[in-house]
């Protein structure tokens, strides 16, 4: 899904550790596992003007000049 011209709606994902059975082994029992989880959709620009990738980042992250 496109969020606007030049971007894209991209899933992203977290870890969580579960407890897991494998039932083809047994002798490996019950064991913890990393699985991914859907979190939330971010909008992803590409092939922006270099005067616009300059405005969008986090205040953090620029310098202030008095």
């Amino acid at each position: 899904m496109y969020c606007r011209k030049g971007c894209r709606c991209e899933q992203q994902y977290r870890l969580h550790r579960l407890l897991a059975y494998d039932p083809h082994d047994e002798c490996r029992g019950v064991f913890s596992d990393w699985f991914r989880f859907p979190s939330c959709c971010v909008c992803k620009c590409y092939d922006l003007p270099e005067s616009i990738r300059l405005t969008s980042r986090s205040p953090r992250t620029v310098d202030v000049k008095d």
